[in-house]
């Protein structure tokens, strides 16, 4: 088993959703952030004004997947969440090593 992590824009948050659940990934978790990339980011042009941060929002989505499952996880959250912009986020792959694994309601193993 390996665990995904992904840190995407939160407008692609539910074409990736959507995008794994047809490809069979449908249990995830997620939760929203900020980014702080390198250096300093340019915003969107707010009233007609070029704006600079240092944070970029975003959302972190978390899933599990069996270990030949990865690379068609990972090719489908790459392409529903690319824009081809700076700043569409990363994926990140771990090794999970997981002795037990049950529900919280009546712990089955």
């Amino acid at each position: 088993m390996k665990k995904i992590q992904a840190s995407i824009r939160p407008e692609k948050l539910d074409p990736v959703r959507t995008a794994l659940a047809a490809k069979g990934f449908h249990a995830m978790a997620s939760a929203e952030g900020h980014n702080t990339p390198p250096g300093r980011v340019r915003l969107p042009p707010f009233r007609g004004r070029r704006t600079e941060g240092d944070r970029i929002a975003g959302v972190t989505i978390e899933t599990t997947v069996h270990d030949d499952e990865v690379s068609e996880a990972v090719a489908t959250i790459r392409a529903a969440a690319c824009t081809g912009n700076y700043g569409d986020g990363k994926i990140l792959v771990f090794p999970e090593a997981m002795e037990q694994v049950g529900r919280i309601a009546v712990w089955m193993i």
